[in-house]
């Protein structure tokens, strides 16, 4: 037994797969020897499902609370240390997107069980403060948090609102804070505009949601940031940051890396897209994200349209995928309903295990997978009849996901 394992840990050095003790074992012969596929191989099936389901569900910000109307727009992320760090839109005097916002934040140093009070990340003057996208690099320790912002005289075109629509570059802007000490303090802001916004851009949007660091390939340990057509990325710890573009069409996106070192990038359809498929739209990276594949519609995945959540749950065998958003294809904030969380066990071309989180309610969400190896998933609740919005904070293990089925794989 001993020298299974050891030699699986020399194997997972080079291969780039990490092992993890307590999950089911794998030979050397198991792990495919290519530099083409970084994940473990295997075969047989799981008995996840009959492990004792899990769920819990808390208000994490609650609408009428710590001095804030709303809260929307939430993200999570995990820390090196384990430390669930979740963000999101405080809004001052109502739930119009068209006011005064700051970017609030707690920590969690036990899974989400309890949390800290509520602090101020991002706030300026009576502006707009909006959609924060964190990203950890777990080699480092230290937090990363993009942020758009527009002054209190701007607002997006179109609006309903006495302010001006956002016509004119630098109007919109992007905005980054930093912690080096897990977050428990940050460095001062950045206005990171004249880097990372392209010079045709009016409007923008970073993120929402979260970043990921990839885990293997050429580009091991880079840190990439989904925004508005295009990534933000960087390759050396966050000293520096640049931006590739992607097809357009598209917006709000998520991103993850498969076992191929390829990047998949899933986002909310645009309305010529939304009207013909009503379906999430993803392509891939085989370059790191220096060029795209068109997109295309994920069948199995419809969408409202609004956002969604992806990340990858695991690298060992079965390698599963976990995405959430509102499974409807009906358009309109009041229709953000159906939240359901689903699994791929074939790197996102198919999900075919579904769970329905909340069928009444949602909106923006963000997912991660904690240390103690749940999920948790932070996400919008309307209230008082969509006037007021808060964040609710659940955590749940696939076995409740599951709910008594066998996973898919043989």
């Amino acid at each position: 037994m001993k020298t299974k394992i050891i030699l699986l840990l020399i194997g997972s050095i080079v291969l780039g797969f990490k092992y993890i003790p307590g999950e089911k074992e794998k030979s050397i012969s198991q792990l495919e020897q290519t530099s083409r596929f970084y994940c473990a191989i295997g075969k047989g099936g799981t008995r996840v499902h009959t492990e004792r389901q899990q769920f819990k569900e808390s208000f994490l910000f609650k609408q009428g609370t710590d001095g804030y109307h709303s809260f929307k727009v939430p993200a999570i992320i995990r820390t090196k240390r384990g430390t669930l760090l979740a963000f999101c839109e405080g809004i001052k005097k109502s739930s119009d997107d068209a006011i005064e916002r700051h970017i609030v934040y707690k920590r969690s140093m036990n899974n989400g069980t309890n949390w800290s009070d509520l602090e101020v990340l991002f706030s300026k003057e009576a502006g707009d403060c909006s959609s924060p996208t964190p990203v950890a690099d777990m080699k480092t320790g230290d937090v990363f948090v993009f942020m758009s912002y527009q002054d209190e005289q701007q607002n997006k075109a179109g609006k309903a609102s006495t302010r001006a629509g956002i016509t004119k570059w630098g109007q919109r802007r992007v905005y980054l804070r930093t912690s080096l000490d897990d977050g428990q303090s940050w460095e001062d802001p950045q206005d990171l505009t004249k880097t990372l916004l392209p010079r045709h851009y009016t409007w923008d949007i970073v993120g929402p949601g979260h970043g990921i660091q990839l885990q293997y390939g050429p580009k091991a340990e880079r840190l990439i940031v989904p925004a508005l057509g295009r990534n933000i990325y960087s390759d050396n710890h966050g000293g520096s940051w640049r931006s590739q573009p992607i097809k357009s069409g598209t917006s709000e996106g998520t991103i993850v890396q498969l076992c191929n070192g390829d990047l998949l990038r899933n986002d909310r359809a645009e309305a010529g897209a939304f009207q013909a498929r009503k379906r999430r739209q993803v392509s891939t990276s085989s370059n790191n994200g220096n060029s795209w594949s068109i997109w295309k519609s994920s069948e199995d995945l419809i969408d409202s349209p609004g956002p969604g959540s992806l990340i990858r749950y695991n690298h060992s065998y079965p390698q599963r995928l976990v995405f959430i958003n509102a499974a409807t294809t009906l358009g309109g904030l009041v229709n953000q309903k159906k939240m359901t969380v689903k699994v791929s066990y074939d790197e996102g071309r198919t999900w075919p295990v579904e769970r329905l989180l909340d069928a009444n309610n949602g909106g923006y969400s963000s997912l991660v997978r904690t240390e103690d190896n749940q999920i948790a998933s932070v996400q919008e609740l309307r209230e008082n009849n969509n006037r007021s919005s808060s964040i609710k904070f659940r955590r749940f293990n696939l076995s409740w996901v599951l709910n008594g089925k066998p996973e898919p794989v043989k």
